[in-house]
């Protein structure tokens, strides 16, 4: 990977769904643990804080009155419970309670805004529906409840009075316009019968007064009709004719001028002959002179016969042609002076069946409209009746659309004050507030995790850095437990689960080399991410599984801690051996061998300067010469790149390096800026290694193979 291309890579973008993952993995217990204690002291403020509240509820009915709606056209046939109940909310009834000494008295400052918020309405069920009203104060809510109602009441009495009065003045208008219909059609029936006087049977403006010459005019028309179209299509036929004479000519006259002309028929007997002349002689052979002879007069004869058919045709073919023509052309003109004739008589037709419908429809029309105009007549006069008898029916009573009444003891409009509150306890309140509480650890772990970017999964590090993942390395068995709670062949097998991760990764890493012997640096972004676990390890699986001398060198010289891991002296070591020129005495002074066959290790040796000074020069380059000539495999534990400016000078002069990614540990960021100082300062880095997987993990997605000692 190139250095620019690297550079054009974008910022960390978290993916939320392998941050939520690390967040319930390393904070779990934590923050269930803090959410409990929030939502304890949410729980314990808002219980101390609440006050019960109280509904004083008053009932009433509602019910249409069918014998109104059937009066009231424009009354709604479905009863709407808002019309009639809104007002109970509604500001002016509201303001109106304000004045009320009992309302007063319990709270002087109370607003319409309050009592807004305090008033409702809802469906009981049925026909039934509460006006409640809802507060801390009991008492104030029953004397609520009961003025709201009564202020209602006497608005809904006032409403009866107007829609009464409202119907009373439809139903005068009905009557009105029943009368003037009955007027009206009088007035009609009187003008058709001065008009039916004139039209009497004997009157001779009656033209056609049963019809039937109309329907012999249309039955002439339509055999009229019929025969222009025959006539149309025979025209049709006489044109294409005319167009067509000389080819019919050609298809007509050949037969009878060949079969019927004397000269012809003698030519053909001639031809006749000659065939079957030669078939008699055909054997002697077709170039016999005979044969010969035979075949040129047939050639004459049929080019005769074909001289004489065409001047027999062209004889006869003109005149012939010119008669024919003639004859169609006079055909013709016939057929279309008949058609003309008959399309004017169908006009005439027309015109005159259009007179006769016209007059027979205006005079036999009369005596139908008139019986119609009785019977609208007729039902304007029980129209109007009927509107009389309503306004009769109503001025003796009093309608509404609907009839309100209280419901409860005594039909009272008393509300009793409630003695229970609504809710003995906030349970949604408390549900409300605690569950944020609870969840608040879980949000703030996330934020801090976001915040942080800890790697957990490797992709992260692949959308960050074009690095190859050369393998996973599964967790030491007692990192999350104690050793006593497990059992030895469980630990035994733990234990060779994480050998077998080091191994894939040991093998790998050797298949990278390209021949003996092959160095290579284990390095990381930040300390106390793994390197030096995993550097050991490393070389403790080159040594046994690749038979080859492996040399471990602690390069950290600041921090070392290999001497501990093997229980080895920590100097003389690599201080020594860089500090003066290294020969082969000094080497082997310096080197410690171990229990571990075909493994040594080089210690860190006593600082006494800077650490850079040590690998600035050739005497770093010039060692690991020498340490290569003697061993197959070196492995070098450096120290972490951000931290520690030599690790680049190290890693430089190494064929390899390995970067370490610990999970839950590494910060994307962190091992973002590693790898770009160094691939920057030109190190060959074959890829990262990703340690830390828990071992059921690495166990699903790699499997577990187990060992047969037996």
């Amino acid at each position: 990977m190139n250095k620019q291309s690297f550079n054009q890579k974008p910022g960390p973008q978290p993916n939320f769904q392998i941050l939520a993952k690390l967040v319930l993995r390393k904070w779990t217990v934590l923050a269930v643990a803090c959410g409990l204690v929030l939502a304890a002291l949410a729980a314990a403020v808002t219980i101390w804080a609440w006050e019960p509240s109280y509904d004083a509820k008053q009932f009433v009915q509602i019910r249409q009155n069918r014998e109104f709606i059937a009066l009231d056209e424009s009354t709604n046939k479905k009863m709407d419970p808002k019309r009639y109940l809104a007002p109970v909310t509604s500001e002016p009834l509201l303001r109106a309670l304000l004045t009320e000494q009992a309302i007063i008295q319990r709270r002087p400052t109370i607003q319409v805004e309050d009592l807004q918020k305090m008033v409702r309405y809802e469906p009981i069920g049925g026909e039934l529906y509460a006006i409640i009203c809802r507060d801390q104060d009991p008492v104030l809510a029953a004397v609520v409840s009961e003025l709201a109602t009564q202020e209602l009441l006497n608005g809904i009495n006032e409403d009866r009075q107007n829609s009464l009065e409202k119907l009373r003045q439809k139903i005068d208008q009905k009557i009105l316009t029943a009368q003037a219909d009955v007027n009206n059609l009088s007035d009609k029936m009187r003008d058709l019968n001065e008009r039916r006087m004139l039209a009497e049977p004997g009157d001779p403006t009656r033209a056609d007064p049963s019809g039937l010459i109309r329907l012999n005019r249309e039955s002439d028309m339509d055999s009229s009709q019929d025969e222009m179209q025959k006539l149309e299509i025979t025209l049709v036929q006489k044109k294409l004719a005319l167009e067509n004479t000389e080819e019919e000519f050609e298809a007509v006259m050949i037969a009878p001028i060949v079969n019927g002309s004397p000269i012809l028929a003698a030519i053909d007997d001639q031809i006749r002959k000659l065939k079957e002349e030669r078939a008699n002689v055909i054997r002697l052979g077709s170039g016999h002179p005979t044969v010969v002879n035979i075949n040129e007069r047939l050639v004459r004869a049929q080019q005769n016969r074909s001289g004489e058919k065409a001047t027999l045709m062209e004889s006869t073919k003109d005149e012939w042609i010119e008669n024919t023509k003639a004859q169609l052309t006079n055909d013709i003109k016939s057929i279309e002076m008949n058609i003309e004739r008959l399309r004017s008589g169908i006009q005439a037709d027309k015109s005159e069946i259009a007179l006769l419908e016209n007059e027979y429809k205006e005079n036999n029309d009369l005596d139908f409209a008139i019986m119609q105009l009785g019977w609208e007549r007729d039902r304007a006069a029980e129209n109007l009746s009927y509107w009389n008898t309503e306004l009769s029916n109503v001025s003796g009573k009093q309608l509404a659309d609907f009839d309100v009444t209280l419901f409860g003891p005594g039909n009272s409009t008393a509300v009793p004050v409630p003695t229970k509150p609504v809710e003995q306890y906030p349970y949604r309140l408390l549900a409300v507030i605690c569950l944020p509480a609870f969840i608040l650890p879980f949000a703030l772990a996330f934020l801090w995790e976001f915040k942080l970017q800890r790697i957990s999964h490797p992709q992260q590090v692949q959308e960050q850095v074009s690095s190859n993942l050369l393998g996973e390395v599964a967790d030491l068995p007692t990192r999350y437990q104690s050793a006593s709670r497990l059992s030895s062949q469980k630990i035994t097998k733990q234990l060779r689960l994480y050998e077998e991760s080091v191994d894939n990764l040991s093998a790998i890493m050797m298949h990278i080399a390209d021949a003996k012997p092959m160095t290579f640096s284990v390095t990381s972004a930040s300390s106390n991410e793994g390197k030096t676990t995993l550097s050991s390890q490393l070389a403790i699986s080159s040594s046994r599984s690749h038979f080859g001398r492996t040399l471990l060198i602690d390069a950290d010289l600041r921090s070392p801690s290999l001497h501990r891991l093997f229980d080895l002296p920590m100097q003389p070591g690599l201080v020594d051996a860089l500090s003066t020129d290294a020969t082969d005495s000094l080497l082997g002074d310096v080197i410690c061998s171990t229990q571990i066959e075909n493994l040594d290790i080089l210690t860190a040796g006593k600082l006494t300067s800077s650490p850079r000074r040590y690998f600035s020069g050739p005497s770093w380059r010039r060692l690991l010469d020498q340490l290569r000539q003697k061993y197959d495999y070196i492995v070098i534990d450096t120290p972490p790149v951000l931290a520690a400016s030599e690790s680049l000078a190290i890693s430089k002069e190494c064929d390899h390096t390995l970067m370490c990614v610990l999970r839950d540990v590494s910060v994307t960021d962190s091992v973002k800026r590693a790898y770009e100082r160094l691939t920057a300062a030109d190190v060959n880095v074959v890829g990262y290694a990703f340690s830390g997987v828990p071992q059921y993990e690495y166990a699903i997605k790699y499997g577990s193979y187990e060992y047969n000692m037996s």
